[in-house]
């Protein structure tokens, strides 16, 4: 939204405003644009990660939760059990807690996932004990094998090569993402380092500017 272009008018009225009047604009256009859509048809919203979002985030959740009592509109907010995805005192919710997968639905989402036959069972067995059932630590698990070269694709299927039964399966997903991150050149590998300085969220010629 922050690239639609503006008419000459709009810009030099936009230039004078202030910092919270500025926000408040910005608040009231999202609301009429997401009104408008849900009154064409209805409308469903997902935010997912809320327990990263910013303070600029909430303020846009805050002004669109009401409007699923005026319109055909539902909020769906994903977060971990610590994160606020629903707030009961601004909107009336229903929050759905959710359980790890159990060992037989983590064991089918690596079937549909990796589609692999001849995945070894102490392989696949270690991989389930780590990830104690959590879908994104099992994800980067099984992309970790690919990254590692001990997984590799032929003719549409994952095969295992016999150097998968030697690997370390990382205890965490940090530990994964670090083993991911190792094994980039050193080019990607510098343009991360410089991503994890500049925040979790920035604009890409920000970050060509410091990897120059």
């Amino acid at each position: 939204m922050l690239d639609l272009p503006l008419q000459a008018a709009e810009e030099e009225e936009v230039k004078y405003l202030t910092g919270e009047a500025l926000q408040s604009r910005i608040l009231e256009a999202v609301r009429e644009f997401v009104c408008s859509r849900a009154l064409q048809q209805p409308l469903i919203l997902v935010w997912e990660d809320l327990h990263w979002y910013d303070p600029s985030s909430k303020h846009v959740l805050k002004t669109l939760r009401p409007l699923t009592r005026e319109v055909p509109l539902l909020i769906l907010s994903a977060a971990r059990p610590e994160g606020t995805a629903v707030d009961p005192d601004e909107v009336k919710g229903v929050r759905v807690r959710l359980s790890p997968l159990t060992r037989d639905e983590s064991g089918s989402l690596i079937r549909e996932l990796l589609q692999i036959e001849n995945l070894p069972a102490r392989t696949r067995d270690g991989i389930l004990s780590r990830a104690e059932g959590n879908p994104f630590f099992l994800e980067e698990l099984l992309r970790a094998l690919i990254d590692a070269g001990v997984v590799v694709m032929e003719g549409g299927r994952a095969i295992a090569t016999n150097e998968i039964e030697s690997i370390d399966i990382p205890e965490t997903v940090q530990g994964v993402l670090a083993a991911r991150i190792d094994r980039l050149s050193s080019e990607p590998k510098r343009a991360l380092q410089r991503a994890s300085v500049i925040g979790r969220v920035f604009p890409r010629r920000v970050l060509a500017h410091f990897v120059r």
